[in-house]
């Protein structure tokens, strides 16, 4: 709770514990306000028990952590593309507040160096072949991105005939996992199902692929006899 001393709102520092080797996390009125270097405590004066002035507070708020936050997005950002969820749990996961870090992918987007429809576009054209639809979707959400993104990014995906043929992936991963279709216990059979399964197969698509595979066994085995 924010105390007043003559028209001024303070705050009480409750607690300073390290953080990592050179940063430590400041609790304020008992609850997480921020991470600073040893550096900071000193320059602004932070100490437990002491308290500290709103006017302070601000100034930490904005001139220093919303601009290390930026600095932080945009080195992340030279190494590779996130989504907006992706950077801003990146963000909070090192230290920085939700507010700050949702500021900091707001300057993001409006620069257009994070932008979820283009991610979305890449990672299915990157995945397609390798992953199955669902797989890829499952992934997608995972990130953060919406839905109705991921189907708008597949719908122009298919518009452009690039859609993927996933029985014959699946009979492919089959054929790694050595099963040419010949006849094997139900069990074998069960793993080799429950393989496709977890891969985002359908049951639908991995029947048409051992059928497959059933098939060519056949063929094979009439020709040598």
């Amino acid at each position: 709770m924010h105390g007043y001393q003559k028209d001024r709102i303070v705050m009480l520092v409750t607690k300073i514990q390290e953080y990592s080797k050179k940063r430590y996390q400041i609790w304020l009125d008992g609850e997480v306000a921020f991470v600073l270097y040893k550096g900071d405590l000193r320059h602004y004066g932070i100490r437990e028990g002491e308290e500290l002035d709103e006017a302070v507070f601000e100034l930490i708020q904005k001139e220093v952590l919303s601009k290390r936050a930026e600095k932080r997005a945009l080195h992340l950002l030279e190494k590779r593309d996130y989504t907006a969820a992706g950077l801003q749990r990146k963000l909070t996961g090192g230290g920085y507040s939700e507010e700050i870090a949702k500021a900091v992918v707001d300057v993001m987007k409006s620069y257009r160096y994070i932008d979820d429809t283009r991610y979305a576009d890449q990672y299915i054209r990157c995945y397609t072949g390798r992953k199955t639809r669902r797989s890829i979707c499952a992934k997608l959400v995972e990130k953060g991105i919406a839905k109705d993104v991921i189907a708008d990014a597949y719908e122009r995906f298919d518009e452009e005939g690039n859609e993927a043929n996933e029985e014959n992936m699946a009979v492919e991963l089959l054929k790694k996992r050595h099963y040419e279709g010949g006849p094997i216990e139900k069990k074998e059979m069960d793993r080799h199902i429950a393989f496709l399964l977890r891969r985002g197969f359908s049951i639908s698509c991995i029947r048409k692929a051992m059928a497959e595979l059933r098939s060519g066994y056949d063929e094979y085995h009439e020709d040598i006899f």
